[in-house]
């Protein structure tokens, strides 16, 4: 009899359990299976555009403005990135960043107040750092991006045209190419407190890490 009561016990949990409601599934990107790749566009003018390339299948052109009913990302189109369940793409000339969503690429903001920015990475997905010329080509920084309402926090002056950047462990690493001009440093920047903690001299012009 104790058996049986047993048995009727673990039944009954089961039975509640299989009637528990289902974590409804997410909608997959109907872009997951193939690759995005940017193209600036023309530098005097225009506007850059996106292509989507599945293995096998035809290239996608300029996917952005068809799922945007026509609008464009605007010249030049420097860089693209991506954080959590969105993209965001970094638009040179025209002083700005797009962002859209990851599963259909329709856009969900823009951020403004950054002038000729290049390159994004993101420390977590509440804060991100964009690298910026500035509007002379040679005195920029490095924007500080609130994630959560997607806006610039604070910047960080670094001057001389910061370009590609990398995190490592807690610190960020630019690279500062010189803009217009002629640049020959590495920079370290806490990402607790966003202060530059050292300058790595190295060779002319470095933008790559």
């Amino acid at each position: 009899m104790k058996n049986l009561f047993y048995f009727l016990a673990i039944l009954s949990v089961a039975f509640c359990t299989s009637c528990t409601d289902d974590e409804p599934e997410a909608t997959p990107s109907k872009y997951a299976k193939g690759v995005f790749v940017t193209n600036e566009g023309a530098f005097t003018g225009g506007t850059g555009t996106l292509t989507y390339k599945e293995d096998g299948v035809a290239p996608i052109q300029d996917v952005y403005a068809t799922d945007n009913n026509g609008k464009v990302l605007g010249n030049i189109l420097q860089s693209m990135h991506g954080v959590d369940d969105q993209y965001f793409f970094v638009v040179n000339n025209a002083n700005k960043i797009e962002v859209a969503s990851s599963k259909d690429l329709v856009s969900t903001a823009t951020i403004d107040g950054i002038d000729l920015p290049r390159y994004m990475v993101s420390a977590s997905d509440d804060k991100a750092y964009v690298s910026y010329w500035g509007a002379d080509g040679v005195t920029g920084g490095v924007a500080v991006i609130d994630l959560n309402n997607l806006s610039v926090s604070s910047k960080i002056e670094t001057y001389s045209g910061p370009e590609n950047m990398t995190i490592l462990n807690d610190a960020l690493y630019v690279t500062v190419a010189g803009g217009f001009g002629r640049a020959t440093s590495l920079l370290k920047i806490d990402t607790n407190t966003d202060a530059v903690v050292n300058t790595i001299e190295l060779h002319d012009n470095p933008n790559s890490i």
